[in-house]
């Protein structure tokens, strides 16, 4: 039964009435029985005087808030008749303070992006430099200024520097973002910002219409942390710094120029070295995807797998590693053959790895790179520029930074200390 609180004993017949139901909830009396016994000229006043002076609730353990165990607060009748489709969602106030904490976990995961998009669009834009910026460019190693050149001449910023929606993500996913820390680095200076692979603008979103959706119940001490990206723009896009006083076509001049007069130490060229190994690594990866989605044979990884994978990066040329993947589906889909069907859906991922990673010589061959095969923007202008006279994907990595790092002495550019 539905029980009810007034706080105006001058009405406290009519709230009686107007929420006085039966055990299945059904009211005793017709909202024009009421306008008829309490002369009242419309349904909208009855309303008006029944929800100012208190609210109807059912006490009963199935209908708590589950949060705080009270009664859910109804003040009209149609509010009752949505409890009952809800009764098992949290009561407003735990709601809103639900809301509220989804709120501050979105703004802390999004501040640091919200501070750094406004931090380069005021620059390009309003000339709002930092004043350290130069030092910042002044210490960027040998990585960060290829990537900022290439990502110039790829995507061709506009004046604000403003990166291609379409290109600039498909940049990012053929330099393997998600793992490459040069691309990280110079979005942690906040010389480069791009959201791809993060939740950033689901959560502002998220922000956005929470505030206008509770306009009026959010917390004071929620509404004070929020005014701090008050006035700030939400609206993000793939953007780069660019350098003061320069337009993007003299500072790619300067990037290109720094470049080839960029000289190495001993521990820069480690670092170069690590990072193409890494490179070849996720390239590897990448082809045992690749070979899983065109024949839906998969690797199970474990310390054998790693150790080959490493084996075939030091080893092998990217075609040649292609192959031998390949060649270890042909050998699994032969032993296959000689099994039931049974046996073939249950053990072909465990047949594959097993071959895959034997120590047993099988016969590698080169087979052409699949078309989804995108090649580094980094890895063409080293080959473009220091004229190796080979290529990244036909030759073994180790065998590439050897020639690399001999033209580099070459050319001059390494340190004499």
């Amino acid at each position: 039964m539905i029980e009810f609180y007034c706080s105006n004993s001058e009405v406290k017949d009519l709230l009686e009435d107007y929420w006085k139901s039966d055990d299945a909830y059904n009211f005793i009396y017709t909202q024009k029985y009421l306008l008829n016994k309490y002369e009242f000229k419309s349904t909208a006043s009855l309303e008006a005087i029944v929800k100012k002076n208190g609210y109807g609730f059912v006490n009963e353990q199935k209908y708590l808030c589950p949060e705080c165990k009270q009664p859910h607060k109804f003040f009209l009748r149609k509010d009752f008749k949505d409890i009952l489709k809800r009764f098992s969602l949290n009561c407003n106030k735990c709601e809103v303070k639900a809301i509220e904490e989804k709120i501050i976990e979105a703004y802390n995961f999004s501040i640091g992006y919200i501070l750094d998009f406004n931090k380069i669009y005021n620059a390009n834009l309003n000339y709002q430099y930092d004043d350290d910026f130069y030092d910042i460019f002044e210490r960027l190693n040998y990585l960060e200024l290829v990537y900022l050149y290439v990502i110039i001449d790829r995507n061709n910023p506009n004046c604000f520097g403003k990166l291609g929606a379409k290109n600039f993500p498909l940049f990012l996913h053929e330099e393997f973002y998600s793992d490459n820390k040069v691309l990280q680095s110079l979005r942690k200076k906040r010389l480069l910002f791009y959201t791809l692979g993060t939740p950033t603008k689901d959560y502002i979103d998220f922000i956005n219409f929470s505030q206008s959706f509770y306009k009026n119940e959010i917390s004071v001490e929620t509404c004070n942390i929020l005014n701090e990206i008050k006035g700030k723009n939400l609206d993000f896009f793939n953007i780069i710094l660019r350098l003061q006083y320069f337009n993007f076509k003299s500072y790619k001049a300067l990037l290109f120029k720094s470049i080839l007069e960029y000289k190495f130490s001993l521990n820069e060229l480690e670092d170069l070295s690590v990072f193409l190994k890494d490179r070849r690594r996720s390239e590897v990866l990448f082809l045992s995807d690749t070979v899983e989605y065109n024949t839906n044979f998969k690797i199970l990884k474990d310390n054998a797998i790693d150790y080959k994978i490493e084996l075939l990066k030091d080893t092998y040329n990217l075609k040649e590693i292609y192959g031998y993947f390949n060649s270890s589906v042909n050998a699994s889909l032969y032993k296959l053959d000689t099994l039931n069907d049974i046996q073939r859906k249950y053990l072909k991922n465990n047949i594959y790895t097993n071959i895959f990673k034997s120590g047993t010589e099988k016969r590698v061959f080169k087979k052409d790179l699949p078309r989804n095969y995108r090649k580094s923007s980094l890895l063409k202008f080293i080959e473009e520029n220091y004229e190796l006279e080979c290529v990244w994907e036909d030759m073994p990595v180790n065998d590439f930074i050897k020639k690399f790092f001999n033209k580099l002495q070459l050319c001059g550019n390494l340190s004499e200390c």
